[in-house]
């Protein structure tokens, strides 16, 4: 969960300046135990109509931001998953985004 910049787990900082994370699931739809381009991603567990089961990876992607804007940088927010790219803002960004294959997918 973040909070004013600030990444949380259990109530306790994790991180700072933290601007969005989001988490997204592969599934291998049609069983050949490879995530192809069209089986991913699943942004929502619960609305899901696919078989949980067959989730072989996560994706993880994180985007942190700078404390204060610089007005001779012409940054914006950028598009990641699901969401939108922002206005300029002025605010240098970083993304990170790691795909994690599931140990014990079969």
């Amino acid at each position: 969960m973040t909070c004013g910049g600030n990444l949380l787990r259990n109530g306790v900082v994790v991180s700072t300046q933290v601007e969005d994370l989001q988490v997204r699931f592969g599934v291998d739809d049609n069983r050949n135990h490879v995530v192809d381009n069209g089986e991913f991603p699943i942004d929502d567990l619960m609305a899901s109509v696919h078989d949980l089961a067959m989730i072989r990876t996560t994706r993880v992607l994180l985007t942190s931001r700078s404390v204060t804007p610089n007005a001779n940088f012409a940054g914006r927010r950028t598009q990641a998953a699901n969401r939108d790219a922002g206005a300029v803002d002025h605010y240098k960004r970083r993304r990170v985004t790691v795909d994690v294959a599931l140990r014990n997918a079969r």
